[in-house]
This record gives C-alpha cells, sequence and structure tokens, in this order.
C-alpha cells in the first residue's frame, strides 16, 4: 500500500505506512506493520543546564530555582533554519507560582516573549517555583511542573521539560513548663506554666483534651472532683511559642497524697499522633496534696476579757469548728501557770497561785481515747454536713492573795492529731478588780493603855 500524508499544525507531516520489517531493516517473519513517523521542518531542544536535577525539595513559603537552556538544533546553515519561540509554563498547583527568567540580565520571560535563535544557539533561562504559604500549606505536596518551548512558526516544532518540586510539610509540637510539681492544700488550686511551641513549618493548630468530657478527664488521669482550665486549641505560626497557664482545683474532700496529671497536646494538621515524629507531645505534672490548714480549725470566743476578785474564778466558753473534715483534735494551754503538785490540796494551791481548768464534757464521746488536755477528741462531720463545732470551756482562777491588775494571758490552742501546723488558739485575759477591806474595832483611849 502507498503510505499515507497528513499536514500537521505546522509545515511538517505525518507519514504512516505498512511494512514487512519493523519500520526498519529488521524483518518481522511477513508479518505487517503499521509505522509512523513526523517530520518536521525544525527542532528545539529544552534541557536543564549543567549540575541541575529535575528534582527538588522545600519547605513552604521557600522558592527553588531550576536553570535551563533552549536550543535551536535544527540542522542545516544557520541563517535558514533560524526561528522564534515562546517558552510558556503549565502545570502549576493551586496557590503555587511559577516564573521564567532569561539568565543574562534576570527580566520575566512571558508566554508572548518571542526569543528569536540562529541554528545552533541558544540561551540559558531559569524558572523560580515558590511554595504556598505557611497559612496555605496543608500536607506535603508534589508539583510537577512543565516547560514548554514553541516554534512561532511551525507550532508542531516544540519540546517540554518536565520539573518535579515537594513541598516537605512538617507538624511539631514541643511542651514544656517552668516547674513540673507543685505543693497545694485541699481546696486550692495549682498553677503551672505550659509554653507550647510550633516545631513545624506551617501555620497550625495544636489540640487538648477537653477536661470537661468523660474522655478528657481519664486522658488527663484527674480524680474525681478535680477540675481542669487550659485551652483546648492553640494556632501558632511556625517557631512561635505561647505560654498559658494551667489550673488544677482540687477540692477539700481530697485525700492527702501525691498524684500525677498529664498535659497531651497534637498538631490538628497530622492525623498520626507520634511522639517520636513529634507531633505529639505529653507532660507529666505532680501535685502533691496535704490536709488544708487555714480554716481548717477555728475558735470563737464572745468575750476574751474577765474581770474578777481575788479567789474568784472566770469561765470563757470556746467554740471551736472543724471544716471541711473530721478529725481528732488534741489541746494544749502552752504556757499556762504550773499545775498543782501532787500532794498538794487545792485549797492550800490556790492561795498564792493561779489555776486553770479546760472542761471538755460538751466535746467528748464515748469513742474518744481521753477527755483532758493532750487526748485526741473527735469532731467528727454530720452525713451531708461541712462542719461541727463544739464547745470547750476554760476556767481561769485567781489567787486569793491576788493583787489587782492583769493575771498571767492563758492560751488555748488546738490542733489536728498528726498535723500540729492545722491549728488555731485563742488567747484569755483575766483582770483582778482591786478590792478595799476595812477593819473596824473599839478604840482604847491612851489613860486606858498604862
Amino acid at each position: 500500500m502507498p503510505p499515507a500524508f497528513s499536514n500537521d499544525l505546522g509545515s511538517g507531516a505525518h507519514l504512516a505506512w505498512s511494512d514487512t520489517n519493523t519500520c526498519g531493516d529488521e524483518g518481522n517473519n511477513n508479518r505487517f506493520t503499521i509505522c509512523y513517523s513526523h517530520v518536521l521542518t525544525g527542532q528545539v531542544d529544552v534541557d536543564f543546564d549543567e549540575g541541575e536535577t529535575f528534582y527538588h525539595v522545600i519547605e513552604p513559603g521557600q522558592q527553588t530555582i531550576y536553570n535551563m537552556t533552549m536550543n535551536n538544533s535544527t540542522p542545516g546553515p544557520k541563517d535558514l533554519v533560524a526561528d522564534t519561540y515562546g517558552l510558556n509554563i503549565s502545570g502549576v498547583p493551586m496557590n503555587w507560582t511559577a516564573n521564567l527568567y532569561f539568565a543574562s540580565n534576570h527580566s520575566s520571560i512571558f508566554p508572548d516573549t518571542p526569543i528569536f535563535l540562529e541554528g545552533g544557539e541558544d540561551i540559558r533561562f531559569y524558572m523560580r517555583v515558590q511554595a504556598p504559604s505557611i497559612y496555605q500549606a496543608n500536607g506535603d505536596e508534589l508539583a510537577e511542573i512543565r516547560v514548554t518551548a514553541q516554534s512561532y512558526k511551525d507550532p508542531a516544532i516544540q519540546n517540554d521539560l518536565i520539573t518535579l518540586t515537594l513541598m516537605d510539610v512538617v507538624h511539631g509540637i514541643n511542651l514544656d513548663t517552668s516547674h513540673s510539681m507543685a505543693d497545694i492544700e485541699q481546696g486550692d488550686t495549682a498553677i503551672f506554666s505550659i509554653t507550647i511551641t510550633n516545631t513545624g513549618n506551617v501555620h497550625d493548630a495544636f489540640v487538648f483534651w477537653d477536661p470537661n468530657s468523660l474522655e478528657g478527664q481519664q486522658e488527663w488521669l484527674l480524680p474525681f472532683g478535680w477540675q481542669v482550665n487550659f485551652p483546648i486549641r492553640v494556632e501558632l505560626d511556625p517557631g512561635q511559642s505561647v505560654t498559658k497557664n494551667l489550673e488544677v482545683f482540687v477540692p477539700t474532700s481530697e485525700d492527702p497524697g501525691a498524684f500525677v496529671i498529664y498535659v497531651k497536646g497534637w498538631s490538628e494538621g497530622e492525623p498520626i499522633k507520634s511522639v517520636e515524629k513529634g507531633t505529639y507531645d505529653i507532660l507529666e505534672l505532680g501535685v502533691f496534696v496535704s490536709i488544708r490548714s487555714t480554716g481548717n480549725i477555728v475558735f470563737a470566743v464572745d468575750d476574751r476579757s474577765s474581770q474578777v476578785k481575788p479567789g474568784e474564778c472566770a469561765s470563757y466558753d470556746v467554740d471551736v469548728t472543724k471544716n471541711f473534715d473530721s478529725g481528732e483534735l488534741v489541746f494544749a494551754t502552752p504556757g499556762a501557770p504550773d499545775a498543782k503538785p501532787d500532794g498538794v490540796a487545792m485549797d492550800a494551791w490556790r492561795v498564792e497561785n493561779w489555776v486553770v481548768l479546760v472542761d471538755f464534757a460538751n466535746a467528748t464521746g464515748s469513742a474518744d481515747a481521753g477527755d483532758g488536755l493532750g487526748d485526741p477528741i473527735a469532731w467528727t462531720i454530720p452525713a451531708n454536713a461541712e462542719k461541727i463545732t463544739k464547745r470547750v470551756t476554760v476556767h481561769v482562777c485567781a489567787p486569793q492573795n491576788a493583787t489587782a491588775g492583769l493575771g498571767p494571758a492563758i492560751t488555748l490552742k488546738g490542733y489536728l492529731d498528726g498535723y500540729p501546723r492545722i491549728s488555731d488558739s485563742a488567747i484569755l485575759s483575766t483582770n483582778v478588780e482591786h478590792v478595799f477591806d476595812l477593819d473596824a474595832g473599839p478604840l482604847t483611849p491612851p489613860w486606858a493603855r498604862r
């Protein structure tokens, strides 16, 4: 069969024919092969400059340059095969930019910029590719950008060069704290300063477990009744850090002891949480809870001072309130006058000495180990109540031979058994009044004394 011809878009032609050879000198066992060839009136080559590669890796917001050459490789006399070409770019992904420039003067090359080349002549140019910004990039992306050189006189005379640019997106978070342990009392709030750093290369949002949800409480490892105040989402630019306060409220009903909670944060842009890859981070914080001292034991006395005559006693009613939790209280009178020695009668002792007696009749019960100073006495808070109040009465007796004026200040102190720091006290002042005595009797005249 005769060959078939067809014009291309320019001055070239498409040629097709059947052949018992494989379109060349090699036979094909008398089986026919359809052969094709495109006959052009010229050719152009686009290639990478010496030392350049087709594959570059950049980060979000960065740019890279591909150095290239374009050559009129049409054989023949250079003036006869001279041609004018245009350079164009295609395949640029959304939010990417790519532009061409002459290497000689760095001026821009647009799609309609004519480039005249004689036969065998070439030019050097470069393509600048910029990745999406840190706010536009979401994940790794490969840009396959094509540079096309095409003849003005014959569109069929063209050549393509493909570049591959990988935008490598890194998500990362780092959590740090100025102190990882806090000592607080029951009912107080522990405060930690947590620094959150974006260690990735894109603008990112970092998420934390919601402490108000059941799952979040489990992830925080919060004991029952504990509350946490901390943001559950923070946005940061690459390398940016922000410090947030973590407030941990401990209820008054919590038992004293050591507790551990966990702060867990991860990158919202990375679906896989990995501590090893840096997209997930965990902080371990220690909270040491001690018994609440402020307001745990409260003394209330209506009148802390009294007036007595020599030999009389003043009585002070002290209402002792135990708040928050039940406990055993121990009472003492530090600095009180010396107690009566054994073997000395009380009446004889009171002639010259002050006497202090503490009455626990309204405070002790059958379950108490004792009923006096130094003995633990139970202050048991009833169910559904927040406190219990019992009355202790202190009797301060002045000596029979007391002189007028202020007597010794008596301190009544009560503390939680085993925890002397958790206490309260009351100072009681007793003042001895002036007493004027007049002895009357018959007057003996002088003459009767003889």
